[in-house]
């Protein structure tokens, strides 16, 4: 996640699109975790 966020940085990503895009991945972990828990 890390990574994503410096590498739109680099792109000349604003703040707000970055903490959009942390956000945005941040959902998709914890929907992926929930997923694999509840095992589907």
């Amino acid at each position: 996640v890390e990574n994503e966020i410096n590498r739109l940085w680099k792109e000349g990503a604003t703040l707000e699109e970055a903490a959009e895009a942390g956000a945005r991945l941040a959902k998709q972990y914890w929907k992926k975790k929930n997923a694999d828990k509840s095992g589907g």
